[in-house]
């Protein structure tokens, strides 16, 4: 009997290994019933409880997937914590997968194109808290920030602040448009006179010397101004008379008007005559000519006290507009001559003794009298053109021929020809600072007729805007030094300077999540590179130059032994023409330490390592049994006090989420 029980209990002794194990794979976070699936093994099971079970797995090492699964609605999904899980079995027989619930949530700007927002659509975590900002673009500016229900913001008045992500919805950050007032400024007209702009479409009226339109979002306009009738046959005619105004930079033009009269070009007998009736400015001096056509050219009549004729008996020459009236070219039937013909050029305009000449035939003639006579020329057709330009000896003075400067000259149909010369002087234009890049002004370098009057517009650069003009005064004046539309006389060589400055704006930066009266920082690097410092929340930076910068905050904030503070982002860039916030979300990092126990051969951790950890951190334990020694079967998970949470202390493949500095030790028995 005994050795009937002693073999009894020998053979109840041995124990045989399984050949095959159950693993089963628990979820949490879906909601209750939600249909799940799991693929295992190449094998596929779906359930709507949570766990799922595969029996018969074969001891090997295997790789889970778990998969995204669908909410109830298209804006609703849950995400496993990790893509993937290497199961060794007979090792781990207990999987937990561990969902994280997501919304889908659209961001927004109104009206569109009004602004930036720094996060953009997508899936967010429920229950997160996100970092927002909005930065308006130019002529703009925030208003608030409205989201749809369960979507709550910390304070939707702020640029920079953070929201909780209670539901899926959209939330969008309302611009306000900038409106501004656009000033127009006359020179010219008598006192009282009604004029009128015409200013993206709408018209508007004035008798005075200013005229201004008001409440006028950023963008391009176009204006334009009529000429100003005064009687029947005298006008004003603005300059310049129509453009684009780019508001907010440029609100103000300055408008010169001209007094001009009604001149009638019109011939007597058979011929032609240049130039063609209409309005001419009062003082102005005109080429004309007469061209013979059967008939000779004779003289020009007119009312000398409207219109002063340079030479009457001459078919080109210079005509001084006083007045409204008509000019005329009479003809005469009878050719100048037939042969061994006879002509002279004579200049009007010129000091005297200065060098000129014309070119006739091919040939170059110069002179330093008022005139160049040619005689005996025969039957054929000589082209000539006046020199041009000719300088007086005067530095950045010259002489050019307006109106006919060049033409073709016919046998008997002329006697004389006269040039007439006007004086130009170069004006230079430049930028400073030079380096300025897209700022300049709508006239450039060139000749100037002297003693005009012309417009002159500023446009702004990049990260530059107009600031003032300067100019050699004695020969260059400014309608306006300080106008970026305005006017310059021109009386002799000189320049015009188009100054331009760097805007300046603030910076605006928030911080979340650091214990109140923490000392922290930002690096802003870009045009300058300084450290700014708070012991609150914000960081208010003044005197900023428009540019682009990069924003480091301060990492490594201590919290006390084993713990400190860090940006998630490490770093963050803006544009201070457009955007002015930013916000850092610091997040608490703790120390942890992993073990094994007790001392002596034991078993092995996969995964975790000792290092710094975020407070919320979620890690997968999982324990290695040894091969051989003194301790190698996995026990339970313990640690200090309040260094994390364990799932599960007693299953080999758990979760730990991190809440303090410790240590976590696997134990072995």
């Amino acid at each position: 009997m005994v050795a009937l029980l002693f073999g009894g209990i020998a053979n109840a002794g041995t124990i045989t290994p399984p050949t095959t194990y159950t693993i089963s794979i628990t979820e949490k976070g879906l909601p209750s019933g939600t249909n799940w699936g799991a693929t295992f093994n190449s094998v596929t099971t779906m359930s709507t409880g949570s766990t799922i079970k595969f029996s018969g797995v074969s001891a090997a090492s295997y790789y889970y997937y778990p998969s995204t699964i669908a909410g109830s609605s298209s804006t609703t999904q849950y995400v496993p914590t990790y893509s993937y899980y290497y199961v060794t079995v007979p090792n781990m027989e207990i999987v937990t997968v561990v969902y994280t619930t997501e919304y889908y949530t659209t961001f927004a700007v109104s009206p569109a194109s009004s602004g930036t927002i720094n996060q953009g659509t997508g899936w967010y975590d429920a229950g997160a808290t996100i970092s927002i900002a909005a930065s308006s673009y130019t002529g703009t500016t925030f208003s608030k920030w409205t989201p749809t229900a369960g979507i709550t913001i910390a304070n939707t008045n702020l640029e920079a602040t953070e929201l909780t992500m209670g539901a899926a919805g959209t939330v969008t950050a309302d611009f306000s448009a900038n409106t501004f007032t656009s000033t127009f400024t006359e020179v010219g007209l008598p006192a009282s006179t009604h004029w009128t702009v015409i200013f993206n479409s709408a018209s508007k009226t004035s008798t005075g010397t200013t005229l201004t339109t008001t409440a006028n979002p950023s963008g391009n306009y176009y204006w334009s101004i009529a000429p100003v009738t005064s009687g029947a046959t005298t006008e004003y005619v603005a300059s310049p008379a129509a453009a684009y105004m780019n508001v907010p930079g440029q609100t103000s033009q300055q408008i010169v008007f001209t007094k001009e009269y009604d001149v009638t070009f019109a011939i007597s007998g058979t011929g032609s005559v240049s130039p063609v009736s209409g309005y001419y400015a009062a003082g102005s001096q005109i080429p004309i000519q007469a061209f013979s056509g059967t008939d000779t050219f004779s003289k020009w009549t007119t009312t000398a006290s409207k219109v002063f004729i340079g030479s009457t008996t001459n078919q080109g020459t210079n005509a001084t507009v006083k007045g409204a009236t008509t000019v005329t070219a009479v003809f005469k039937t009878s050719a100048i001559c037939k042969s061994a013909c006879k002509l002279t050029f004579r200049e009007v305009g010129l000091p005297a003794s200065t060098p000129w000449g014309v070119t006739f035939g091919g040939v170059s003639y110069p002179s330093s009298t008022s005139s160049i006579a040619f005689s005996g020329l025969s039957s054929a057709n000589y082209y000539w053109t006046a020199y041009s330009p000719v300088n007086s000896g005067i530095y950045g003075v010259a002489y050019f021929p307006v109106g006919t400067s060049s033409n073709y000259y016919y046998l008997g149909q002329e006697t004389s020809i006269e040039i007439v010369y006007e004086e130009y002087a170069y004006v230079a234009f430049d930028t400073n600072p030079s380096y300025v890049y897209g700022g300049g002004a709508t006239a450039g370098s060139g000749w100037y007729a002297m003693n005009s009057v012309n417009p002159l517009s500023a446009y702004n650069g990049s990260y530059f805007d107009f600031s003032s003009w300067s100019t050699s005064a004695t020969n260059v004046t400014m309608g306006s030094s300080t106008s970026a539309s305005t006017t310059f006389t021109v009386t002799g060589g000189g320049w015009v300077t188009e100054n331009f400055a760097q805007p300046t704006g603030s910076l605006h930066l928030v911080e979340y999540g650091l214990p109140t009266g923490t000392s922290w920082g930002v690096d802003v690097s870009g045009a300058f590179a300084v450290t700014y410092t708070s012991s609150t929340p914000w960081i208010n930076i003044t005197g900023v130059p428009y540019a682009g910068y990069n924003l480091y905050p301060i990492e490594g904030i201590s919290g006390g032994t084993g713990t400190e503070w860090n940006d998630v982002a490490t770093s963050a860039s803006l544009n201070s023409q457009i955007q002015t916030y930013a916000s850092f979300i610091y997040q608490k990092a703790v120390y942890v330490t992993f073990a094994v126990g007790p001392t002596g051969t034991a078993g092995s951790i996969y995964t975790p390592t000792t290092n710094w950890y975020y407070v919320g951190t979620v890690l997968p334990l999982i324990a290695y049994n040894a091969t051989s020694g003194t301790n190698p079967s996995f026990k339970d998970w313990s640690q200090t006090t309040g260094t994390a949470t364990i799932t599960s202390t007693s299953t080999a493949s758990t979760f730990a989420v991190i809440l303090a500095t410790g240590t976590i030790t696997c134990n072995f028995k």
